[in-house]
């Protein structure tokens, strides 16, 4: 027991000047959180590649899937609800939030289908 009192007590004033000596070294007066601006920039957006679909349920984003499909990749989706049309469109959301819209919409397009802009 003799042996740990003195490393104990040693370890604990190392940890206490170190803490001190570490404060005294990083003192910084200036504030710079007003000068950092956010929300300006967003890289997903300059890039096109977002991973979220619009809509919280099922339905909003099934009719957001059926529009990208529709107007970039020259897929028309039925609006049947068969359980082969639900599972692809559940399928292709997991995909388009895995892998996001520049991806999905490059793996998806049809052939001959021309983008009208």
């Amino acid at each position: 027991m003799e042996v740990y009192i003195p490393y104990v007590i040693g370890s604990t004033l190392t940890a206490f000047i170190g803490n001190i000596a570490y404060k005294y070294y990083k003192y910084d007066e200036d504030d710079d959180t007003e000068d950092i601006v956010t929300g300006d920039y967003d890289l997903m957006f300059e890039t096109n590649n977002n991973r979220r679909l619009n809509g919280a349920t099922f339905k909003e984003k099934s009719n957001a899937i059926r529009k990208i499909c529709l107007e970039e990749c020259g897929i028309n989706i039925h609006d049947n609800s068969s359980k082969k049309i639900r599972s692809k469109l559940l399928r292709y959301i997991k995909e388009y939030e895995t892998i996001g819209h520049y991806n999905f919409v490059q793996s998806h397009k049809k052939k001959k289908f021309n983008l009208n802009i």
